[in-house]
């Protein structure tokens, strides 16, 4: 996961759903001139560049986020042609006091219209903070759209099937979960965004599949995802992704697509839509 030149080559998936989730709402959003728009996790930052901007209006700038160093390094290698429309900055949207710490937050001074996510809230535990400090960000009327998987997701419940058995729980067992945890995700999470104040709010699951054009591209996915494959020793992570691969397909949750070479999975996402009060 924090290899952004592998990522950037497995993110199929994110790309997709990330598409396909603003055209959803296309028609939704009402703009006014000259918007400031944030992306929190933007990783590499292509769907940034490729499927975030072109949906934006034409006048929008967006500042996009993340907490790693190393993606934030890597995407600003993206935008040559676009240093004065898109910004990359180091954020953790989870930590405590990180606003103060933020440096466009800190000369800018400014708010955002509007705050875009996808494939990031699903690393953090702390969605009260996470929401806190998105809440802050916003100017009055600001909108949020946020897309994340939920904890019953198939390659999240591969990982922790293999972290109990004694052959590869010794490398990570004792690491920190990695998908947060909620019985009822929508339920869930709209408590926390009325809790932090936010108003006109919208939370479901939305139904979502992906096909993986082969074997290998479904292995190189999960070594790209996974944050534990960097404890596990070099020279046994084929071994390690082949036995996750199959334990998705022993248990349904990646399948073949006929003869053609294919593997589909389906999962659920969470999305989440609120407004701060203006």
């Amino acid at each position: 996961m924090n290899n952004p030149e592998e990522y950037v080559k497995c993110n199929g998936m994110q790309t997709k759903d990330a598409k396909e989730m603003l055209a959803d709402y296309e028609n939704y959003f009402k703009w006014t001139e000259g918007e400031r728009v944030m992306d929190v996790g933007c990783g590499p930052g292509d769907v940034t560049l490729k499927i975030l901007c072109p949906f934006l209006p034409k006048d929008c700038t967006v500042v996009a986020v993340d907490v790693s160093e190393d993606m934030i390094s890597y995407a600003r290698l993206f935008i040559a042609k676009d240093k004065e429309r898109v910004t990359f900055r180091a954020l953790d949207i989870a930590h405590e006091d990180q606003l103060v710490k933020f440096d466009y937050w800190k000369q800018q001074k400014k708010s955002f219209n509007k705050v875009f996510s996808f494939y990031c809230l699903q690393w953090i535990q702390n969605h009260r903070q996470a929401m806190i400090n998105i809440y802050s960000l916003l100017k009055p009327s600001g909108e949020i759209l946020l897309m994340f998987p939920t904890p019953d997701n198939p390659v999240y419940r591969a990982v922790e099937n293999l972290r109990k058995t004694e052959k590869w729980g010794e490398f990570y067992e004792e690491e920190e979960a990695w998908f947060y945890k909620a019985d009822d995700p929508p339920t869930y999470f709209q408590e926390i965004l009325k809790n932090v104040g936010f108003e006109d709010i919208k939370c479901y699951l939305k139904q979502c599949s992906y096909e993986f054009s082969s074997w290998e591209s479904l292995t190189q996915f999960l070594k790209s995802v996974n944050p534990y494959i960097s404890y596990i020793p070099g020279d046994m992570h084929t071994e390690y992704l082949k036995e996750l691969a199959d334990s998705m397909l022993e248990n349904n949750a990646v399948e073949p697509v006929g003869d053609t070479g294919k593997y589909m999975t389906k999962y659920d996402l969470l999305v989440a839509l609120a407004k701060k009060p203006s």
